[in-house]
């Protein structure tokens, strides 16, 4: 009985450490999610200034 009170204690401790790994990856995936996301509105917002003063040259020649 006294070797598995410790045994229980590493498998947790060991639990614990993947719980961890796991909710820092989801972090991660989350923060590269964001980054691409914003990416992607900075892009297209800088497409469309470009598109709009294309146009508005066009239409002042």
């Amino acid at each position: 009985m006294g070797d598995s009170i410790p045994a229980l204690i590493t498998e947790l401790c060991l639990l614990l450490i993947q719980l961890d790994l796991s909710l820092l990856m989801i972090a991660a995936e989350l923060i590269t999610l964001i980054n691409l996301t914003y990416s992607y509105f900075e892009f297209n917002t800088q497409t469309q200034f470009i598109l709009s003063n294309l146009s508005y040259q066009s239409l002042s020649c």
